[in-house]
Order: C-alpha cells, then sequence, then structure tokens
C-alpha cells in the first residue's frame, strides 16, 4: 500500500508543492506511471524521467548482481 500511495498512482504531483513534489519524483515508480500516463494522453516520453528511472534500475542491478555472487556460496544452504 505504500508504494501505491508513494508512486502517485492515483493523484497528479503538479498539484503539490515544491519539496514534496521533488520528494515523490525520486521515486522510481513515479517515472513509469508518469511517462504512460502522458503516452495515454497523447504526449510524447519525459526523457529525464525515463533516463532516471533506467539508470536507477540499472544501478539496483548492479547491486544486486554484485551481493549475490559475494553470499552465493552461503546462499544455497539457507535454501
Amino acid at each position: 500500500m505504500l508504494i501505491m500511495y508513494c508512486s502517485a498512482i492515483f493523484y497528479f504531483v503538479d498539484h503539490m508543492g515544491g519539496n514534496t513534489q521533488r520528494l515523490i519524483k525520486l521515486n522510481p515508480l513515479f517515472g513509469i506511471i508518469h511517462n504512460f500516463r502522458r503516452t495515454f494522453f497523447g504526449q510524447p516520453f519525459d526523457m529525464v524521467l525515463l533516463l532516471y528511472t533506467t539508470l536507477f534500475a540499472l544501478f539496483t542491478l548492479l547491486i544486486g548482481m554484485f551481493v549475490f555472487y559475494r553470499k552465493q556460496d552461503s546462499f544455497i544452504l539457507h535454501i
């Protein structure tokens, strides 16, 4: 539920104050939802948000791979 409320699914962020708007835009799901909403209304992608979301996903993937490869020997014992 927290992810749903922090992702601006049911409300527009443009009507919020400056600090709240910046905080919600840091959420990587906001970029995906915002770009989907823009294409649904016939507007082009917001490339900055798309780039931010892509870089965040790649960074998270690299950290996950690094942690997995460091812990893979002990990981199999817990399964």
